[in-house]
């Protein structure tokens, strides 16, 4: 994230939104809190460690998080920080007691405590001192103070018309929109750098793309209704994974035809496949005055789990880049780009298997069934 190679200002917006998810946990549980002490158990003593168990890591770990970026790299450990810190998200909203709930928040007080004092001074290398770094501040402040306030809207929100698990997996970002990015940008980099195709060219070239992804919505409103969409959906992120992982072995001297089109054919099918029923999931069962707030959450989810996910995968080409100069070098970092999109999406299949459950797309489904016209249509 040098203020070289990178927009500061991309990077800000990149670090805000982490410190949004940061500032917003301090606050999103509060309305949750009946909720989550009916569904596993708590007493009235123990309730309160929901809260205190992120908030008292947070801050035992601040020092320790700051002083540890010095020493190890302030954009790796804000990289291990977000990881720690989404991974404790989705284990908060699985769990099944107080106790692994207790345990969990822990473990995400402490990778905020990781990603924040490391945020706040990328912010301060990344802008020189004066005008642009007092309006870059003035951002992140505004940020962390909103964080608050919007906490505890979109805590209740999201507790009474969804669950108040939701209030930990919306940090876990919908992770297959990471591969989507990562397809475009490492892949708009290749064409015109190792294949020679110029802008004009180079955009024709991903027609394809959109013609697959035009196929496969119009087959995932066939057959969803009749196998069901969490196989339409999963069935969606096994050949988006299988299009990645054909991209993470593209050479330096190779081609459009054999080298690109077969990974992107693949990867366009699965995510058409994909985006069409969680797109319905998200927004089908809702009463019309709520469907401003769930379209809002679909879409910020895709935003922020594709930046960060860019941001991640921006930086592990460039540590598998040796020689900034070789294209040999610079090739072998995209490969290793893809291959980490290709466990973004391996993880976002784990996920969805996981909490996508039967009764939660019943009502599509039957909806689908007894409709003329299939409801996935667009």
């Amino acid at each position: 994230m040098s203020r070289h190679s990178t927009n500061p200002w991309v990077v800000l917006v990149i670090i805000c939104l982490a410190q949004f998810m940061v500032v917003l946990d301090a606050t999103i549980v509060n309305v949750a809190l009946p909720h989550i002490q009916s569904s596993l158990g708590f007493s009235e003593a123990s309730l309160q460690w929901v809260i205190n168990a992120y908030t008292l890591v947070f801050a035992g770990f601040l020092l320790l998080g700051g002083r540890a970026g010095d020493l190890l790299g302030r954009k790796r450990l804000f990289l291990i920080g977000l990881v720690v810190f989404t991974a404790a998200s989705f284990l908060n909203g699985v769990s099944s007691t107080s106790g692994m709930l207790i345990g969990f928040r822990a473990l995400q007080g402490f990778g905020a405590a990781l990603i924040s004092p490391a945020a706040l001074s990328i912010i301060s290398t990344t802008f020189d001192e004066g005008k642009e770094r007092a309006r870059a501040l003035a951002v992140w402040a505004a940020i962390a103070i909103g964080g608050s306030a919007v906490g505890l809207v979109l805590g209740g929100a999201l507790t009474q018309y969804f669950s108040w698990r939701w209030i930990f997996f919306v940090n876990v970002p919908f992770l297959a929109f990471s591969g989507m990015f990562a397809m475009f940008f490492f892949n708009t980099q290749y064409i015109q750098r190792a294949l020679h195709f110029g802008p004009l060219k180079a955009g024709v070239a991903f027609l394809p793309f959109t013609a697959g992804i035009m196929i496969s919505a119009g087959l995932a409103s066939a057959l969803a209704p009749r196998i069901g969409v969490r196989p339409v959906t999963a069935s969606g992120m096994v050949l988006t994974i299988l299009g990645l992982l054909l991209f993470a072995r593209m050479p330096v001297n190779g081609s459009y035809a054999t080298d690109v089109l077969p990974g992107m054919i693949l990867a366009s099918l699965g995510m058409g496949a994909i985006f069409m029923p969680l797109t319905l999931v998200a927004t089908t069962g809702l009463k019309n005055e709520d469907q401003g707030l769930a379209s809002g959450l679909f879409n910020t989810s895709q935003q922020v789990g594709g930046a960060l996910g860019l941001a991640v995968l921006t930086t592990i080409a460039v540590g598998h880049t040796s020689d900034a100069k070789s294209l040999a070098s610079i090739v072998h970092g995209w490969q290793w780009a893809f291959g980490g999109a290709a466990v973004l999406v391996t993880l976002s299949l784990v996920v969805l298997l996981a909490l996508l459950r039967k009764q939660d797309v019943a009502r599509i489904e039957e909806e689908a069934r007894t409709d003329d016209e299939p409801v996935f249509a667009s």
